[in-house]
């Protein structure tokens, strides 16, 4: 089932900013499951920690979308396709 629902559960249990929109976010992620969604909540919430923020913020929503629908960062692809030793 595709999902276009907030991803409401997993968002009320974390600190957002201001400016988080959650249900524009569902309308730019479609075709996400349910479990994708939670996915993407957790990753914001692991991005702005990495960050010291209190709060989760719209851009590390945004961080978090683009991560999970385009996949890994250019970095760990070349890692992946090249091996760990030759990368660095």
């Amino acid at each position: 089932m595709i999902s276009t629902m907030p991803p409401s559960n997993r968002a009320k249990q974390i600190a957002q900013a201001d400016d988080v929109d959650l249900e524009n976010l569902a309308h730019r992620t479609p075709g996400l499951s349910g479990a994708d969604l939670k996915n993407l909540v957790n990753e914001a919430a692991l991005l702005a920690a990495r960050k010291d923020k209190q709060k989760v913020e719209a851009e590390d929503f945004e961080l978090a979308r683009d991560k999970i629908l385009l996949g890994l960062e250019q970095e760990d692809v070349v890692k992946l396709v090249q091996g760990p030793d030759k990368a660095e």
